[in-house]
């Protein structure tokens, strides 16, 4: 049979166009399915695939602008989570470290520093590092060196930690922000299709990313702290013994009726512990306001989301702490004094014990994060990104 031309360019037209009519049914069913399913991340993907061969079906074009509303908070929400970054005080940058060879010319202009803000004048090289292994390093006079030495160098290293935790919990606060943000869209997607089973998925991924996050708070914050709270409550003891026996020998002796008072014999013992150790009221002060940032961001954790069992413990822990470094410098008379210390070692050891309870070892952390962070790279399936991006159907 021989067909002649018009015959063979009709023919074509109906062939193409049954093909185009069967991968446009095709596209439609899937798409149907995926809105009776409420799957806003497929009907993305099927109302994409029905208007690249029909631009004017007004149904696809409809889901695909309502899918889109939904997955845009849905993808902040994602995003924001996926910035959340616990850093280790290791990545922090230091100025020196115990690695940091003792004769370096920036660790000697900071010993030097050091010795004229809080001892006294320059006389001399080996003078002012003298004075400093007394009365920072905890050196007796005659055996002091006239060098910067490792104790010394230690004491340092412990002081500038100190302050830096103060910068390294900006970071983490700083960082609450995600959290916060990821909320507000899971909250505005919600609005716009509370049964969409991403929806309640997103919900899930956040609530475990605020727990993780804490539970890194708890681990590289909260639990070195509690070291210097013991050296803390070992320096009040210090000093509240020393009181007391400063004070009974004065009695002995008849000091008291001279107008040695209590007052005296505690601020001649305190100076005995910290002639030892100037840099260590220093620290203290610095755990204190670290305590107190901590304690900041342990709350505004607790605003955002209260249902995370290891924030009361946490928050109780901390607020001891700060108690615990307040309390290394008396106030009141010493019978109160000591009391209100005590009270506050009885809270941290209550309130210590439960944190244990809650806080995850480090290692188990990083496989949580991952698994998490793994949810969330499905989320953010770059085909539906694309997709979304590239669109005029919005």
């Amino acid at each position: 049979m021989k067909f002649n031309k018009n015959t063979i360019t009709i023919f074509t037209i109906f062939f193409l166009f049954g093909c185009g009519n069967a991968e446009l049914d095709a596209a439609k069913n899937s798409l149907k399915f995926a809105i009776a399913d409420k799957d806003h991340y497929s009907i993305i993907k099927h109302s994409n695939s029905v208007l690249n061969i029909d631009p004017e079906d007004i149904e696809a074009r409809a889901a695909f602008r309502d899918s889109a509303r939904v997955y845009g908070h849905i993808r902040e929400a994602a995003e924001n989570l996926k910035k959340l970054d616990e850093v280790s005080f290791d990545n922090l940058e230091f100025k020196f470290t115990m690695e940091t060879p003792n004769d370096d010319p920036f660790l000697f202009e900071y010993a030097l520093n050091y010795h004229n803000n809080n001892i006294g004048e320059f006389e001399s090289n080996d003078q002012f590092t003298k004075n400093l292994n007394i009365y920072v390093a905890g050196y007796i006079e005659d055996d002091a060196p006239s060098e910067i030495t490792d104790s010394l160098k230690a004491k340092f290293v412990l002081l500038e930690i100190s302050k830096l935790y103060g910068e390294y919990i900006d970071i983490y606060k700083n960082q609450i922000d995600y959290l916060a943000n990821a909320k507000k869209s899971l909250k505005a997607a919600e609005r716009l299709d509370p049964r969409f089973s991403g929806v309640i998925d997103l919900e899930e991924i956040i609530e475990a990313r605020a727990e993780l996050y804490t539970n890194y708070i708890h681990a590289y914050l909260t639990a070195p702290f509690m070291d210097e709270v013991t050296n803390a409550a070992s320096f009040f003891d210090d000093v509240y013994d020393g009181t007391n026996s400063k004070w009974d020998q004065w009695v002995s002796i008849g000091m008291t009726d001279m107008g040695y008072g209590i007052a005296e014999a505690y601020s001649f013992a305190r100076n005995e512990v910290t002639l030892k150790d100037w840099s260590i009221t220093q620290r203290f002060e610095n755990y204190m306001e670290n305590c107190q940032s901590l304690l900041s961001l342990y709350k505004d954790l607790e605003d955002e989301f209260e249902d995370i069992d290891s924030l009361e413990p946490a928050i109780e822990l901390v607020e001891s702490m700060i108690d615990i470094f307040k309390y290394t410098e008396a106030s009141g008379n010493l019978r109160d004094w000591n009391k209100a210390m005590q009270e506050s070692v009885d809270n941290y050891s209550q309130s210590s014990s439960e944190l244990v309870n809650e806080v995850e070892t480090v290692e188990k952390l990083s496989s949580e994060k991952e698994e998490i962070n793994s949810s969330l790279d499905i989320i953010l399936d770059e085909e539906i990104i694309s997709v979304v991006d590239s669109s005029e159907f919005i």
